[in-house]
């Protein structure tokens, strides 16, 4: 069962729900009431009736309620509404505040035709859906940017290794048949000192055109608190993010993600990360 559904049964038997950052929703059985005032932190009921009904540890039951509400609080500051199963509907106001919409109460109704109950809500809220589609496809669009970029990166690095890898197969087959060295000429005099130093040059010179992309460390988050940075790293890896977490001292933490990265692109590739994460990125230079 999703989250989502949970957190609408919860309500319903606990008659309230409170979702750190967003609000909190209370119901007496029949109506459903929302009140832009939280709790700073998840209440421990809510984290142990996720624990009991998805038989998870409970470090995981809180990721994943920690999860849904980062999530969805991004999707309402771009002006999309939150379809909430079995609640209602929040979306954000110019104001800034939240404004809810309560569904019905009743979940074994809006399991039988939920797509009709979410059009119907939505057409209530045409005018500010309009804006949303235009806010979703923005983000939609720098998504695209972003995984564009790192393709274009990850080829440019595939195509420098294949060429450098070339080149080197060049110099070992000129090496081995000596067909492109300089021979000792017997009627020229040619000294055997210059083929030496020939073959050195030949050797050791360095071909610029087969610079490549550089492995950078892109720190995601920094922080003191290990159980954030665990928090996080479960997170990005829930969306299949290829992230990491490194300490080197226990005290400081910090979670990040590799590319292979041209020198000259590194602030590209730094402003996109910052807008995809929502987090100042930088570069680990330890």
């Amino acid at each position: 069962m999703k989250i989502e559904q949970l957190l609408a049964q919860f309500l319903h038997q606990n008659k309230t729900l409170s979702l750190p950052g967003i609000g909190t929703f209370t119901t007496d059985g029949v109506n459903i009431q929302f009140d832009n005032k939280s709790t700073p932190q998840v209440s421990e009921p809510l984290i142990q009736y996720i624990q009991a009904q998805t038989g998870k540890m409970t470090s995981l039951a809180l990721s994943d309620i920690e999860s849904f509400i980062l999530l969805n609080r991004q999707f309402l500051n771009i002006g999309k509404p939150l379809f909430l199963y079995g609640i209602g509907t929040l979306v954000k106001s110019r104001e800034g505040s939240l404004e809810f919409t309560p569904g019905d109460p009743q979940t074994e109704k809006l399991e039988d035709n939920p797509l009709e109950y979410r059009k119907q809500v939505l057409t209530e809220r045409e005018p500010i859906s309009a804006g949303s589609s235009n806010n979703s496809r923005k983000l939609v669009l720098a998504s695209l940017v972003v995984g564009t970029l790192v393709i274009v990166v990850w080829g440019g690095w595939k195509l420098s290794q294949t060429k450098n890898d070339n080149v080197d197969s060049v110099a070992v087959a000129t090496v081995e048949t000596g067909q492109s060295l300089p021979l000792q000429d017997v009627a020229a005099g040619t000294d055997t000192s210059r083929q030496s130093d020939s073959l050195t040059k030949l050797s050791v010179s360095p071909d610029p055109a087969t610079a490549g992309p550089v492995q950078w460390r892109y720190i995601i988050l920094e922080t003191s608190n290990k159980n954030r940075a665990i928090r996080r790293l479960n997170q990005l890896q829930e969306m299949n993010q290829k992230v990491s977490l490194i300490t080197k001292d226990s005290v400081r933490f910090k979670v990040f993600i590799t590319l292979p990265t041209l020198p000259g692109d590194t602030s590209k590739v730094i402003d996109s990360l910052s807008r995809f994460y929502a987090y100042r990125v930088v570069i680990d230079k330890e």
